[in-house]
């Protein structure tokens, strides 16, 4: 069985688990792949950068209406060129859990720090975000707006609905400064990863099912809906055409794997 195959069954099933109408599921299932143009090389995103600079564009084709082909996503792989480090791990996460990656990269990190193995710069991580977890990588705004955390019946500890996302931020206690960066002492966000010089990637196949199904439960515009997650990804994030090629990709540059949930 072929790495498409594979992807586009993770995809049924994690639109499946959503709750898409047996309608929704069955018109995702016929939609074949978008055909993948050959990446154009781009710099390196800046941290704290708009997440629209970052996740990719649509690339423009020729002739009139009738003759032209359909339009293909052109996907960043310029992170592929930045993972330069002596050391370097990528830590895949399926599950909508706590933020596993997050946290399995942050011990990897501190373990570096405490035994002395490496130090600031010496180290890469590289986080991907497939199947399940792909709610993880849109902002607090679109949590809040369409009610994400509920929609997904999502729960850490106890019984009570997480309605905000674990990964976009690291909560300061009340009455206590929020610490200096230090890229020795990570936090479990994904934009602390990101301004400290790691990567986060993200399946396009379950995050373009994720919308459709948000917008089906919205009753809104799949398309724009689509759009619209995308330029609230979290800083940092990169589309990529699938998780699997993520995460193999990232292996071939030269990554220690690691499943994180």
């Amino acid at each position: 069985m072929t790495l498409v195959s594979d992807e586009h069954t993770n995809r049924r099933e994690f639109l499946g688990k959503a709750a898409v109408s047996a309608a929704a599921l069955s018109a995702a299932a016929c939609t074949p792949p978008a055909t993948i143009a050959p990446a154009t090389p781009q710099p390196a995103p800046t941290p704290g950068a708009g997440p629209a600079a970052q996740s990719g564009a649509v690339g423009a084709a020729g002739g009139t209406a009738a003759a032209r082909p359909a339009q293909a996503m052109v996907f960043d792989n310029s992170w592929f060129d930045r993972l330069k480090a002596k050391h370097k791990a990528v830590f895949e996460q399926q599950a909508l859990d706590y933020g596993s990656a997050v946290s399995y990269a942050g011990r990897w990190i501190s373990g570096m720090r405490d035994t002395g193995v490496a130090k600031a710069g010496e180290f890469q991580v590289v986080l991907v975000l497939r199947h399940e977890a792909v709610p993880l990588v849109v902002n607090e705004a679109m949590w809040e707006k369409y009610g994400i955390g509920e929609a997904l019946k999502y729960k850490t500890f106890g019984d009570a609905i997480v309605k905000s996302n674990p990964m976009a931020s690291t909560p300061v206690p009340a009455g206590r400064t929020p610490p200096a960066n230090d890229p020795m002492r990570p936090r479990g966000n994904i934009p602390w990863y990101t301004a400290n010089g790691h990567i986060t990637l993200a399946c396009n196949l379950a995050f373009t099912g994720f919308a459709a199904e948000t917008a089906s439960r919205m009753k809104a515009d799949r398309a724009e809906l689509l759009e619209e997650f995308k330029a609230n990804l979290l800083p940092g994030v990169i589309l990529q055409p699938n998780g699997i090629y993520a995460t193999l990709r990232a292996q071939e540059a030269g990554c220690v794997y690691i499943r994180a949930g």
